[in-house]
């Protein structure tokens, strides 16, 4: 019998550079090549379509220190094996339909992290619709999997579960593609804020294997009610 993998520890996540690439909002792009992005006159986007239409990604954004996302509150990380898959794509969606849930009532910070630039453009404006970050490194992928680089063999594509998952997410109407690199395992992690830890991890196991959604709703619910008390205004 394999012995069960250890869980990842906060300290394996931290410390890790990522670079945003998705949204990149006018003055990331500014701060990154030196110049001033001004709309043009008469056109003054906002919310949404400012960010979306933002998005240039010939335009590299400074790198963060992983850790900074989950500082100030809690974080729902998103470990995107592939951003062209299909099925990573339906989990994408799934999550984003609970952004609401998740981020506004909650108050947690939802992001996705990516190995590989490509497709995410596309996998951001049409299916996750949040912040993504480039680990170049694969520094997250490699402490999900135990400090090592997890590749699933491609004939988990031949199991019956995946065709099934495939067959769902068509249905569903989510489209994907067979660009990049799409056998490193990836997984979801709810961390609470500061140093207080991990509260939620799920290591994808087979291609399409989605973290349960009831889990990941009640993980964001026990790492808001972690948060610090904020003070009145």
């Amino acid at each position: 019998m394999a012995p069960k993998p250890s869980p990842v520890t906060l300290d394996a996540l931290a410390q890790v550079p990522l670079r945003l690439l998705a949204p990149l909002s006018a003055s990331n792009a500014a701060s990154a090549t030196g110049t001033t992005a001004e709309a043009p006159a008469g056109e003054v986007p906002s919310g949404a379509d400012a960010a979306t239409a933002a998005l240039t990604p010939a335009v590299a954004a400074p790198s963060v220190m992983s850790q900074t996302l989950w500082a100030t509150q809690p974080a729902l990380v998103f470990v995107v094996r592939r951003p062209g898959c299909r099925l990573c794509r339906e989990e994408a969606v799934k999550l984003a339909s609970n952004r609401d849930t998740i981020e506004g009532q909650l108050g947690l910070n939802m992001v996705a992290v990516v190995h590989e630039e490509l497709g995410v453009e596309e996998f951001q404006r049409d299916f996750w619709k949040g912040p993504v970050y480039l680990d170049e490194q694969k520094r997250v992928f490699t402490a999900l999997s135990g400090g090592k680089i997890k590749k699933a063999p491609l004939w988990n594509l031949c199991m019956p579960s995946v065709f099934r998952s495939l067959r769902r997410a068509g249905k569903a109407g989510v489209q994907g593609n067979m660009k990049g690199e799409g056998r490193i395992m990836g997984g979801l992690f709810v961390i609470k804020q500061g140093d207080q830890g991990i509260a939620f991890q799920y290591k994808e196991k087979i291609f399409g294997d989605h973290a349960p959604m009831e889990q990941v709703l009640g993980a964001c619910q026990d790492a808001s009610a972690a948060s610090p008390a904020q003070p009145e205004v």
